[in-house]
């Protein structure tokens, strides 16, 4: 943390049996005006907003934000209640991975992408809205968009899914919102 720059730099490394890999390495530069900030690296999806109490993923992280992905985020809070996001990312490639340390089944996962990194770019944007409840609590909503494109890997391996068919549209559009209730 370089307090003086408005700068915090932070990494993680993963270590395994017989391998380790960069998991997360990122710097971010706060102090910007109406309380923005902006970050690049590798990191998660700025939708990964969970403070998990198990040490499994839950089965939607898995699926669509357990990996990390390479880009520039943008963000602020200008008012206590309302924050914006925007993300420009290499954008996930399509794969499969276990829900657990159950090994029986897969399931689809966006992965982290390293071959096709910049041809496949995701552009994400979110508005979201918290307030503090009193002692009922605090809620916080935060509806978001991201749209980018599929590889042509990542098509085949959508058309190699039983009952997919032979669509070929490489629109890879996702949208949702993500509620937190903490009491």
């Amino acid at each position: 943390t370089f307090s003086n720059y408005h700068l915090v730099l932070k990494g993680d490394i993963a270590f395994k049996t017989g391998s380790a890999y960069i998991e997360e390495m990122h710097a971010t530069f706060s102090g910007l005006p109406l309380n923005s900030w902006i970050e690049a690296g590798l990191n998660d999806m700025f939708i990964a907003n969970i403070d998990r109490k198990t040490e499994a993923e839950i089965l939607i992280e898995t699926a669509f934000y357990r990996s990390d992905d390479m880009g520039v985020t943008i963000g602020g809070e200008p008012l206590d209640w309302f924050y914006w996001r925007t993300s420009v990312t290499n954008g996930l490639k399509l794969g499969t991975k276990k829900p657990g340390e159950d090994s029986s089944y897969k399931l689809i996962h966006d992965a982290r992408n390293t071959s096709n990194a910049g041809k496949s770019l995701m552009l994400g944007f979110g508005m979201g809205l918290k307030t503090d409840l009193g002692r009922v609590g605090r809620i916080d909503v935060l509806p978001f968009f991201y749209s980018g494109k599929l590889s042509s890997e990542d098509v085949t391996f959508l058309q190699a899914i039983t009952g997919y068919g032979t669509a070929t549209d490489d629109n890879k559009i996702r949208y949702g919102m993500n509620v937190r209730y903490d009491l």
